[in-house]
């Protein structure tokens, strides 16, 4: 990775997707899994992997970012956790990140789109974007209050869309 562009190391833990990220230089590298329970034990392994992938050690980075919500309580907490502890033991700046926006960037800003995730008990954690304009702020809801917040045709992405794919399907969505 090229140096002039700030370094960041990136955790998600809101979801049972574990995500770690790396960027700076005009690249990014991503890994994600699946992980039902035990997040703790693979953040810190796959984010060695990507800085062994890029010839970054800790000491070469500028700053870790880490979702902040909304997501699995137990989840955020291992990510803040992790990077707060890395970022004071680095002296590093830590950046809190809407958990929901990672999956938006990553299905395209453009058109009506909402990003949910699966927050049980028939609920989601959802945000509803119009081309790149935050339209509908993160939120506790019902899937069907998320669904109806597009009239029309719209996208859906993230693990809450899968779960509730027949009603998006049903309401005029789109993956």
């Amino acid at each position: 990775m090229a140096r002039g562009v700030s370094r960041v190391l990136a955790f998600d833990t809101s979801s049972p997707v574990l995500g770690v990220g790396l960027s700076g230089g005009g690249g990014a590298l991503v890994r994600t899994e699946r992980v039902v329970r035990g997040s703790e034990r693979r953040l810190l392994p796959l984010a060695t992997e990507l800085l062994d992938e890029a010839g970054l050690g800790v000491h070469q980075l500028d700053g870790i970012a880490v979702a902040a919500g909304p997501g699995a309580f137990t989840g955020l907490r291992v990510g803040l956790a992790t990077a707060c502890g890395l970022a004071q033991a680095l002296e590093l700046p830590v950046w809190p990140a809407m958990s929901l926006w990672p999956r938006a960037i990553r299905a395209g800003l453009g058109g009506a789109l909402l990003v949910m995730l699966d927050a049980r008990k028939s609920r989601v954690y959802a945000a509803g974007w119009q081309d790149d304009v935050l339209l509908h702020p993160p939120q506790d809801v019902a899937p069907e209050v998320a669904i109806g917040w597009f009239e029309g045709s719209f996208r859906a992405t993230g693990e809450g869309a899968l779960v509730y794919s027949a009603r998006v399907v049903e309401a005029g969505g789109g993956g």
